[in-house]
């Protein structure tokens, strides 16, 4: 993609993704009429990638229960939409995906966060 921001940050696959898999190795600096479906691609990949790995991290925090299987789900289904073509992906919605697993996020956030029970 012509992006110098790997050595910089970390964008979860997503720059791979796009280069690579959505665009064929595609370089936006020879193509510039694609330019902005790059960058409107990459960006959109990219916080689907750090949700999977924020969801995968609160997975690990709460190995067991209902919350855990939940966050599972949403990792596989996830997953999938992060396999998916270029015409597909570019109709997600990734802030409603956040939204969707905003709720198993806090769940575990707040019984890892909360103080301990004393007798």
């Amino acid at each position: 993609m012509g992006m110098e921001g790997c050595a910089l940050y970390t964008c979860f696959g997503a720059g791979q993704k796009v280069s690579q898999r959505l665009f064929s190795g595609t370089d936006w600096r020879n193509s510039p009429e694609i330019a902005q479906d790059i960058s409107s691609e990459f960006y959109k990949l990219k916080e689907l990638f750090e949700l999977i790995w924020v969801l995968k991290v609160t997975g690990s925090v709460y190995p067991n229960g209902p919350e855990r299987e939940s966050i599972e789900r949403q990792i596989n289904a996830l997953e999938t939409y992060a396999a998916l073509d270029l015409e597909a992906t570019q109709a997600l919605d990734v802030d409603r995906l956040r939204r969707d697993s905003q709720a198993d996020v806090d769940a575990v956030y707040f019984k890892v966060t909360s103080p301990a029970e004393t007798d």
